[in-house]
């Protein structure tokens, strides 16, 4: 059965404008690490699926993590609503000699009984996937599984150009973090059975160049700000361009990381 895209174009082409720059990051070195260190703590935590079991990855993007599983013999689903990260995806996954079965489709408990996804994966996990403080997409997450669960999210988050950008620029604050932890936790301990919360602090600098940080930052602005895409990324473009030197950003970033298991 086919899954519906209506009303979500816009969300939709916003995510296709920034694709290639996640297409781009796969084979930097922080990249690189960011999915050995989830791969080694899945195992910590004792919910790795073993050799030709399956995993379900919500939000795939570009596919690096479900990559990193498929390396390890796992048969690795990746659902996303962008077709240009699923292009992507497809692309890298094919040049690297590693299956990946990729639908298209926006998360939701319409799509996962379209796709008749009812406790088909070993592992469904999600990745700093904003759709996921929406309970009933929790849900829906926790069906798909018949065995183990994972929700990874910011619990706070410092992002220099970023915050910069919402104070300076457009006059408001940045997300709620803390308040979306704290709704996706308390419908996780209604669903789901030995509940493990862990936290990391990661901090990083990240050398950009105007362009590139258009493109990673203007998602995120647009959908806490609204309006015009193309306007927001201009006027994104004239603010850093301003703070920018010979054309690039040393931006430091900040972030604490919850890790949200648990048994279905």
């Amino acid at each position: 059965m086919p899954v519906s895209m209506e009303g979500w174009q816009e969300e939709q082409q916003s995510w296709n404008q920034t694709s290639k720059f996640f297409v781009n990051m796969h084979k930097r070195e922080d990249r690189v690490a960011q999915v050995v260190d989830f791969v080694a703590r899945l195992q910590e935590l004792g919910i790795h699926p073993a050799e030709g079991e399956t995993a379900l990855d919500v939000g795939c993007g570009t596919g690096d993590y479900a990559m990193g599983l498929a390396r390890n013999g796992l048969k690795v689903t990746g659902v996303d609503l962008s077709t240009g990260m699923l292009e992507g995806a497809k692309q890298i996954s094919e040049k690297e000699g590693l299956s990946l079965d990729l639908w298209l489709g926006p998360w939701s408990e319409e799509t996962r009984q379209a796709l008749g996804w009812d406790k088909r994966f070993d592992l469904v996990y999600s990745i700093f996937c904003p759709i996921m403080s929406d309970t009933a997409n929790l849900h829906a997450l926790h069906r798909a599984s018949r065995k183990n669960c994972l929700c990874i999210m910011f619990a706070d988050r410092k992002d220099e150009y970023l915050d910069a950008i919402y104070s300076e620029r457009y006059g408001v604050s940045g997300s709620p973090w803390e308040s979306m932890l704290q709704d996706c936790l308390g419908t996780v301990n209604e669903i789901g059975k030995n509940v493990n919360i862990t936290y990391k602090t990661v901090e990083e600098v990240e050398t950009l160049t105007v362009d590139e940080a258009v493109d990673y930052f203007c998602l995120r602005v647009h959908r806490k700000v609204g309006g015009d895409l193309e306007v927001i990324k201009q006027e994104i473009h004239e603010f850093l361009s301003a703070k920018a030197v010979d054309g690039k950003l040393e931006n430091h970033t900040t972030d604490t990381i919850a890790w949200i298991s648990w048994r279905v």
